[in-house]
């Protein structure tokens, strides 16, 4: 229990916020896997990225390498958002043009809203404190 104070002694909110969105990185990355894997809309390189979206959960309680976890956090989820428009643009295209007579299915919306969440809490993340000592340095 004492390892657990000691280890989450100096964190602030944006760490915590950092380690959430890690794992609904990891959330995303495993539900666009399920819902679109093995089709031609599905893009390899925004899953990899969101599954490396875990070295910044474990960079986040490394002393040293804290201060940039959410950084690399924020450059993963950027990632994986544009290959996630990368791999969805022709279906997005065919809906708008009307071919085949297509409408926005709920797995497009729901990976869409995924992906998008990530992005703009990992774009907040970026000027969230990650360390107390942060803060007591602002206020002096």
């Amino acid at each position: 229990m004492n390892f657990f104070k000691k280890l989450l002694a100096d964190k602030s909110y944006g760490f915590y916020v950092t380690i959430a969105l890690s794992v609904l990185a990891v959330i995303t990355a495993i539900i666009y896997n399920v819902v679109y894997g093995g089709s031609r809309d599905y893009n390899l390189f925004a899953n990899i990225c969101l599954y490396l979206c875990l070295i910044p959960l474990v960079l986040a309680f490394i002393k040293p390498a804290s201060k940039i976890s959410h950084y690399v956090l924020y450059g993963l989820v950027l990632l994986a958002f544009l290959g996630y428009v990368m791999g969805i643009y022709l279906y997005v295209s065919e809906v708008f043009v009307g071919i085949d007579e297509h409408e926005f299915s709920a797995r497009f919306i729901l990976c869409t809203i995924l992906f998008t969440i990530t992005l703009v809490c990992g774009t907040a993340n970026c000027f969230f404190k990650q360390a107390k000592e942060e803060i007591a340095d602002e206020q002096e």
